[in-house]
């Protein structure tokens, strides 16, 4: 149960992260699920912003959500499907 407990939220969020570059990661091997990655990726900065949101002041979690941020806009970028704005706001989290 992850629920309340920010390092597995954490924890969590980096194997979605890790699903989506194996599905899909600009400049990576792949196996070219692009629509996969996207989902994992979005997944991965939910569960990021839950743990941002229990610990607003963590180090640890303002980085991995930035970093996962970051990775969504870049392959939103290439594989397409971003809604207005989605991109530069992700990247401005970045």
């Amino acid at each position: 149960e992850s629920a309340g407990d920010p390092a597995l939220i954490l924890e969590i969020a980096r194997g979605w992260k890790q699903v989506g570059v194996m599905q899909y990661q600009t400049g990576s091997i792949h196996i070219g699920d692009g629509q996969g990655a996207l989902k994992s990726y979005r997944r991965a900065l939910e569960l990021a912003d839950d743990a941002l949101r229990l610990r607003p002041e963590d180090r640890e979690a303002k980085i991995i959500t930035a970093d996962i941020a970051s990775t969504l806009a870049q392959n939103l970028q290439v594989i397409g499907g971003a809604q207005p704005g989605e991109t530069i706001a992700l990247t401005k989290r970045a």
